[in-house]
């Protein structure tokens, strides 16, 4: 038989025993689908309730995702069987001019990623939130030399990743593929994921997928869980090279085969380098936090638990919200740079109303998704430069890289581990910065709450990074 070799799709063809092989293949990479036993296909023994990446082709073949190519064919050889390669990968041109480094010196796991990635061909690397993901794809394109193309999943991050590689790399150019623009010209082309999905089915996007030589998918996880759409446009790219980017990523091999984990290596493959926040932190590359869990007096909500309920309790509680304000403006007063974090836009605009009762007029902005890109601009200049103490943000997702911030408030309590973790914008160094703090909420005024803030806890607990203090009083000033 032959594998037939692509970084998107590939297939095992003229395989005698196809069916023998396919079921071989098939448990590695497949995955039981949660309420699977309620549907009829299920109940009428048509469907057996998993989600299988291996698919029976009429070659009689099997078609699997490119990223796990090495799995499959390391499988097969120590099954016994013989099989020649078909690599049919699209090994873009070389660029016309090789970039010159113009960018900061790298770290030693900067270099180490570097070199382990380019001899993997493809994978993940395991990066924390403030370590440089995207000088260190900078200086894996250079080592590289071929067309680049490097996909965000927001405008914020898209225009962040354009001035990170123009400030790395001289001699080549740097263009852009979302905010209402697509211009594939570039030697890197920096692209928005949601604007790559919306052209998925066009003759540009068919001709975009086949003219890089590597593709780098910034925040990587993103694509577990945003379905079809954003999975098939990553798969689609048909680079020689392909590696995932993200702090938070969890992809293991070794256990039962999970939705998340099976796609991730599916796209671009294993887990190839990883580094830990308290790595880094050990050698100063980052700011060790203090993660502060304030108590605040909301009184006890004891209905079931709703969306209703999570309102009352989160976004509306006067006694929570208050307390939030309070921890804010006395930092702020104090002179701290402070991020607070919020997932509605409707308690965006109460706790800015909160914050700004309390402190001078101009020194609080907010920022939703309403807001012009010119305008959040200058909010972060000016946040940068200390004419604004405090921002409230429903938008300054992971990966934005403000090194100024020195406290983050998690208003949206929540117990998501990703969101706990790229929560921590804090971490960077920078002049004149005092540190790093995280303020939690202690919320015991519901159930779902009280777990919820345990879960955090034992977030924090597990990284062995942080500084953890739990506030017996009321005051909160920095110690």
């Amino acid at each position: 038989m032959r594998l037939i070799r692509t970084s998107a799709w590939c297939e095992i063809v003229e395989a005698r025993d196809r069916d023998a092989i396919y079921t071989y293949l098939d448990k590695p990479f497949s995955y039981p689908v949660e309420g699977a036993i309620y549907s009829e296909l299920y109940r009428t023994h048509r469907w057996d309730g998993r989600v299988h990446l291996l698919k029976r082709t009429r070659a009689p073949g099997i078609s699997f995702p490119g990223g796990l190519f090495v799995e499959i064919e390391k499988m097969l050889a120590e099954a016994g069987y013989a099989f020649d390669v078909d690599d049919r990968r699209i090994e873009a041109p070389a660029m016309s001019t090789r970039p010159e480094w113009v960018g900061p010196p790298l770290r030693d796991y900067q270099s180490t990623a570097v070199t382990l990635a380019v001899v993997a061909g493809r994978g993940i690397l395991k990066l924390p939130i403030r370590s440089g993901k995207t000088l260190t794809a900078a200086a894996m394109i250079q080592e590289l030399g071929v067309r680049a193309l490097f996909v965000v999943t927001s405008d914020l991050l898209l225009r962040q990743a354009e001035r990170a590689m123009k400030g790395a790399l001289a001699g080549i150019t740097v263009t852009t593929i979302g905010a209402g623009s697509w211009d594939d010209t570039g030697d890197v082309v920096i692209a928005s994921i949601q604007t790559l999905q919306a052209r998925l089915k066009t003759r540009a996007f068919a001709r975009l997928a086949r003219s890089f030589g590597v593709a780098f998918f910034d925040e990587v996880h993103h694509l577990q869980g945003k379905g079809d759409s954003w999975r098939d446009a990553a798969l689609a790219i048909n680079a020689f090279h392909k590696y995932g980017l993200s702090a938070t990523v969890e992809s293991d091999p070794t256990a039962d085969c999970e939705s998340g984990d099976a796609w991730l290596r599916g796209i671009v493959g294993p887990v190839i380098y990883e580094v830990s926040m308290a790595d880094l932190m050990r050698v100063g590359h980052l700011v060790r936090a203090t993660v502060r869990f304030v108590r605040h007096a909301a009184p006890p909500i004891k209905r079931r638990w709703s969306p209703i309920v999570h309102d009352e309790a989160i976004v509306d509680s006067p006694d929570r919200n208050g307390r939030i304000a309070d921890v804010g403006a006395r930092y702020a007063l104090d002179g701290w740079r402070v991020l607070v974090d919020v997932g509605r836009v409707r308690h965006a605009r109460l706790l800015y109303k909160a914050l700004s009762d309390r402190l001078p007029p101009g020194r609080v902005a907010v920022l939703l998704g309403s807001t012009k890109a010119a305008t959040r601009e200058q909010v972060i200049d000016a946040y940068s430069r200390g004419d604004v103490w405090v921002v409230v943000s429903a938008i300054l997702g992971e990966g934005i890289d403000i090194p100024a911030i020195e406290v983050v408030i998690n208003a949206e309590g929540g117990r998501a581990k990703v969101a706990v973790e790229q929560r921590m914008r804090n971490l960077t160094p920078a002049p004149g910065k005092r540190g790093a703090v995280v303020i939690e909420l202690v919320d015991t005024h519901h159930p779902q709450l009280a777990g919820w803030t345990g879960e955090r806890l034992a977030i924090y607990k597990a990284k062995n990074a942080f500084d953890l203090v739990v506030d017996p009083m009321v005051d909160t000033r920095p110690t």
